[in-house]
Order: C-alpha cells, then structure tokens, then sequence
C-alpha cells in the first residue's frame, strides 16, 4: 500500500448491493470501477491507492457479480491509472530489421516456455 494512503476499514466488503452510506460514514464520495475480475482485484487496489495519495479510503467493496469495485472516500479519487494500465500500446514495426528482431524475440520466448514445460514433465 502506498505510504500515503489511509484505509479506515481494511477489510473488502464483498456484497452486490450498494452499501447505505449512511452505515460506511458521512460526506463520503463513491467512485465504482467495472470489469475487475477477482484475480485482478488486488492490482486494482494496488493501482487506484498509488495513483490517489493523501485520500482516505472509508471503505472498499467489490461485487463478485457485478465485476465491480465501490470506494468510499472523503474527496474524488482519478481511475486514471487502472484504466490506462488495461490498454496494450504497440509499436509498428517499419523495417525488415524491426520485424526479424521481433520474430526473434518470439521464438526465443516459446523456446524459454518450451523448456520450461519439458523440465516440469521430467
């Protein structure tokens, strides 16, 4: 967790309703991220707490469901950084050079996996 960061309740709510504000605290804004699978729930975190110092996080609840992530918080926090870390960015590849490189660095990363999978067999 980032040194910044200060999370009231530690513990994740896991609930597809909406908790009552009322129950979590007061003056509190609530910000949702969808399609985070369960596996990546703990990057999601890891993410939004970097990307947001000096928030405080009341409460944090994620909807198996829904696929979806609730912060309570006392200000606005950016998704920015999570959002940014699902795009893949490409470089094209112009020349000939460019293009052998690549195929190697392929080939080489199947042949590394290669092994690895008959070094577990034996």
């Amino acid at each position: 967790m980032c040194h910044n960061t200060t999370v009231e309740n530690k513990n994740i709510i896991y609930s597809d309703t909406i908790l009552p504000l009322k129950n979590v605290g007061s003056n509190l804004k609530v910000t949702s991220i969808s399609n985070v699978e369960e596996f990546s729930l703990e990057n999601c975190l890891k993410k939004i707490f970097e990307a947001n110092p000096n928030v405080v996080f009341n409460t944090i609840q994620y909807s198996k469901s829904d696929k979806k992530v609730y912060f309570y918080t006392n200000k606005e926090i950016s998704k920015k950084a999570w959002e940014d870390s699902k795009v893949n960015t490409y470089k094209p590849l112009t020349s000939k050079s460019e293009i052998l490189e690549e195929i190697n660095k392929i080939l080489l990363i199947e042949k590394t996996k290669m092994k690895i999978v008959f070094h577990c067999m034996t």
